[in-house]
C-alpha cells in the first residue's frame, strides 16, 4: 500500500519563516545603515550582514504579552 505523507500545516511555514529575516527586510534595513553612514559607498557587504544580524536578534528575542 501506498502511504501518503501529510503536507505542511501553515504553523509549520509561518514558524520556519519567522525565524529568519526576509530578503526585503534585510535589503531595507541595510539601505538605513548606508544612509546613516552618509551614502558613502564601499560597505555593501558590511551593510548586509549588520543588517541579517540585527533583524536575527530582534526575531530571537521573547515577545512580551
Amino acid at each position: 500500500m501506498t502511504e501518503l505523507l501529510e503536507a505542511p500545516t501553515s504553523t509549520d511555514q509561518t514558524q520556519s519563516v519567522a525565524s529568519e529575516p526576509d530578503r526585503e527586510d534585510i535589503e531595507r534595513r541595510a539601505y538605513f545603515r548606508y544612509l546613516e553612514r552618509g551614502r558613502v559607498d564601499g560597505f555593501d557587504l558590511e551593510d548586509w550582514v549588520a543588517a541579517e544580524a540585527e533583524l536575527k536578534d530582534t526575531l530571537q528575542q521573547p515577545r512580551s504579552a
